[in-house]
This record gives C-alpha cells, structure tokens and sequence, in this order.
C-alpha cells in the first residue's frame, strides 16, 4: 500500500513538474508566435477584432520595405560589426588575463584579481556619464570605437576564463614548455588556446549576445542614424507616433529579424557553449 501511494505520489510531482514547464513554455514561446504573424500580416488586419495565429491573409511586403527600402540592412551590419569586434577582442583580452593570474606568480595576485572582478558590483547606469564624457573629450563619439572599447574588458570574462584554464589545463605544460625554451606568447597562442577553444568559442558567443542586445550604450554614443544599432534603430521607429502604416511593420519584422541572428548563431556554435559551459562548471 506504501509503495503504491509512493508510486503516486511520484507521479504526480512529476505531472506538476511537466505542466508548470510546459506553462513556462507558453509563456516564452507565445509572444514570439505573435510577432512573427504580425511580421506576415497586413496592416489593415492589426487593429482586427478576431486575431489567429494563423492570419487570414499573409505578405512578404514588411520584410522587403524592411530590407530594400529602409535603414535596417545598415543597422544590421553596425550590430554585426560591433557585436563580433567586440566579442573576439574581449575573449581574446580576458584569456590573456585569465592565464597570467593562473600561471603567473605575482605579489598581490589574489587583490589584482578581486579587483578585476569588482565591476561586476557597477551598475552600467553609474558609468554611462563618465564614459560618454571620455569619448567625447577623444572626440570617438558616434564611430565604432565608442560602440565598441567599453565592451573589452569583462569581469565575468575573466572569471570564466580562469576557472576555465584553472581546470583544464596542467601547469605540467606550461612549465615543460618554458623549460623547452617557448616565449609567452607562443605557450599562449599554440598551447593554451587549442586546449580552451571550447570555452573561447562560449566566451564570445556571450559577448555577442551581449553586446547585440545592449540598449543604453548605443543609445548614448550612436548619435546619427548611420551609426544605429539595431536595438536604437528600431526603438527609434517603436516610438514614432506619425505614420503607423509605415513604421509599425518595420518595427515588428526587424524584432523577428534581429532574433533570428541570434538565434542562427547559437544553434551553429550550440556544441561548443553546451561544452564549453559544461565543462567550466565541473572545473
């Protein structure tokens, strides 16, 4: 009789597990499904009373005033050249750091390296004033240096990365290596870096979702629409309360687009992040 109402009861957690994940799931999925019909649909059917997620008249033309007759192709490649600069820079530089606090031996390593972690406790609000006053005093405001250098340096980068090395890379290696009469930055680049790839390749697939969905920033430093993001560009649009036959389907169809950057580059680096942070957790 126990092991039958334990049975039970299994089960039934089990139940309430699957329905509280399958709510989750609408909740995340539903929003989407909405936007992408309305991407499809035209217009005059917006406003309609009975709304379907399958429409009852389906077009293209929102995706090709997008593409063909709009600043959106232009804000793409600003967010693409940004978000990818960025992200290569900033694992590259967070590595190099990573491995000089693993296998450098230093007065005050473990200070330097709590302080390199303690932008984590900085809102970005607080730095927004500070920063927009630097690049303006450099005269780097609206160009892609101001959109790009504040992302080169990340704290949680370099925590990453260090667990990371810490975990999966001897210091057997690395000391066989300077025996051998190897530079640094040989031992860096031809030893550490084919060994980490893994956790490089998340590392930078976290810097470009990051850097691709920043809002505030780009707000800030882009200051004419040929230097729009695609969050700026298309927030820019979302509050435009003149012309809605014009710029309210630019606006849906360029949120699905700009999703589906995001989402092509993960499913084909989805390998290397799962391990990548796998791997440093177990570490």
């Amino acid at each position: 009789m126990s092991e039958s109402r334990s049975k039970t009861r299994d089960l039934l957690s089990i139940s309430v597990a699957y329905i509280f994940l399958a709510l989750n799931v609408l909740y995340a999925v539903v929003p989407i499904l909405w936007l992408i019909v309305l991407s499809i649909e035209p217009i005059e059917d917006y406003w309609s009373a009975s709304k379907l997620l399958i429409p009852p008249r389906v077009t293209i033309e929102n995706y090709v005033n997008l593409l063909f007759h709009s600043q959106f192709p232009r804000w793409l490649a600003n967010t693409l050249i940004v978000s990818t600069s960025s992200s290569i820079l900033s694992a590259l530089i967070c590595t190099l750091a990573a491995y000089a606090f693993v296998f450098h031996e230093v007065r005050g390593k473990e200070v330097l390296f709590t302080l390199a972690l303690l932008p984590v406790l900085v809102p970005l609000q607080t730095l927004i004033v500070p920063l927009f006053l630097t690049f303006t005093y450099l005269n780097l405001t609206n160009t892609y240096y101001a959109l790009i250098l504040p992302y080169l340096v990340s704290a949680f980068g370099i925590y990453f990365m260090r667990a990371y090395i810490a975990s999966g890379v001897h210091s057997e290696i690395v000391d066989s290596a300077r025996v051998d009469g190897a530079s640094e930055l040989v031992i860096f680049f031809k030893i550490i870096l084919p060994m980490i790839t893994p956790a490089l390749l998340t590392l930078i697939i976290l810097g470009f979702i990051n850097t691709s969905n920043s809002f505030l920033w780009p707000l800030v430093a882009a200051q004419t629409e040929d230097m729009f993001t695609l969050n700026v560009g298309l927030s820019q649009w979302a509050k435009t309360k003149w012309n809605l036959q014009t710029y309210l389907p630019l606006t849906v169809s360029g949120a699905v687009l700009s999703m589906l950057v995001v989402v092509v580059i993960y499913v084909f680096a989805q390998k290397y992040y799962v391990g990548g942070i796998t791997l440093t957790v177990k570490g």
